[in-house]
C-alpha cells in the first residue's frame, strides 16, 4: 500500500494502512474515509469479506471502495466485486500518478455528498 501513500501524501490526504481485518474495519468506522483500497486477502480475512462489511454498515455503505490487487491470476471474481459494492478493480503495476487520476474523482464525489457523522454522547 505503499502506493496509496505515494499518491495521495502529496495531496494532504490522510493514508491509513490497516493489514489486519478487524483493525481495518475499526479504523473506517472510527475515522470515515473518503476512499477505501482493499486488497484481496489480509490477515484475519479477505477482501470480499471486508467489503461486504462496509456495505452492511449504514455509516460506512457510501464510501467509494475498490480493490488493488497483485496480478490478474483468474482466482478474483470482478463481477462479484461489482455486485457487492467495489467501484473498481485495478491490477498492478500501478503508477500513484495513475491511481490519483483514477480515484479523485470518486474522492471528490464522496466529499461533496457525504453528511456529518451524527454526534453521540460521551456517556
Amino acid at each position: 500500500m505503499q502506493l496509496a501513500k505515494d499518491a495521495y501524501c502529496d495531496m494532504g490526504y490522510n493514508v491509513i494502512l490497516a493489514p489486519d481485518f478487524s483493525l481495518a474495519l475499526f479504523l473506517a468506522q472510527k475515522n470515515l474515509p473518503d476512499l477505501i483500497i482493499c486488497t484481496d486477502k489480509f490477515t484475519g480475512g479477505d477482501g470480499m469479506t471486508f467489503l461486504s462489511e462496509i456495505k452492511s454498515d449504514d455509516q460506512l455503505a457510501e464510501i467509494p471502495f475498490i480493490f488493488v490487487l497483485d496480478t490478474r491470476n483468474g482466482n478474483f471474481d470482478e463481477n462479484a466485486a461489482a455486485d457487492a459494492g467495489a467501484l473498481s478493480v485495478f491490477y498492478h503495476p500501478l503508477t500513484p500518478e495513475w491511481l490519483k487520476e483514477c480515484t479523485i474523482p470518486m474522492i471528490s464525489t464522496r466529499v461533496s455528498t457525504k453528511g456529518r457523522r451524527p454526534e453521540e454522547s460521551p456517556e
